[in-house]
């Protein structure tokens, strides 16, 4: 209910968009690269579920580092290590 609530919001125009990197997703991108983002979320998760549900929670949903870190259970400091280390991650498979 947390997420669809915050995702309500998000089409409402109350929560920012939070761009994962400019490099790794373009405004319009094409059916492959869309697979291709799927696919590196997929393979994501199967080596680091919580650095995937960050990327779902961050990118997709719009929530903040406080909000990602009271739905996850963890302090946002950890939030914000597994942020960086999950954008690193998606860059490097998105480069391949």
């Amino acid at each position: 209910d947390y997420v669809r609530k915050r995702q309500a919001q998000r089409n409402g125009g109350d929560v920012d968009h939070i761009s994962l990197d400019e490099e790794l997703l373009i405004s319009h991108p094409d059916t492959s690269e869309l697979l291709r983002v799927n696919d590196a979320l997929s393979e994501l998760e199967q080596l680091a579920p919580r650095l995937a549900q960050l990327v779902e929670l961050r990118y997709f949903a719009g929530l903040t580092e406080e909000e990602a870190a009271e739905f996850l259970g963890v302090a946002r400091r950890t939030v914000q290590r597994d942020w960086l280390k999950a954008r690193a991650w998606l860059y490097e498979a998105l480069r391949q």
